[in-house]
């Protein structure tokens, strides 16, 4: 005689979050090595303002250090990094944290 194998629900709870969880860590942005170069794009998300205020800071000379590559726009996330820094003297951040 067949007998059917009891479901589980635990395991396939279980399983089922197991998934979920993988998912939203595959979200998760991973942060820049120091040496990495940004876009404008990428950055003002980052920084949570807008391209153009990244353009406007970089007419007026303020902002970080920027890298042109064949025209291109680009920051390096050392430079960014230290930039912040510099505007947050208090903070007690370095950049070997997140390496």
């Amino acid at each position: 005689m067949n007998v059917p194998a009891k479901h589980n629900y635990l395991t396939d709870a279980i399983v089922r979050m197991n998934s979920e969880i993988t998912a939203e860590i595959a979200t998760i942005p991973k942060s820049p090595k120091p040496d990495e170069m940004l876009n404008t794009q990428y950055l003002a998300d980052m920084l949570m303002v807008s391209p153009r205020t990244l353009e406007a800071w970089r007419s007026e000379g303020r902002g970080p250090k920027v890298t042109r590559i064949n025209g291109a726009v680009r920051y390096m996330y050392r430079h960014v990094i230290e930039w912040v820094l510099e505007q947050n003297p208090d903070h007690d951040l370095s950049l070997e944290a997140g390496e």
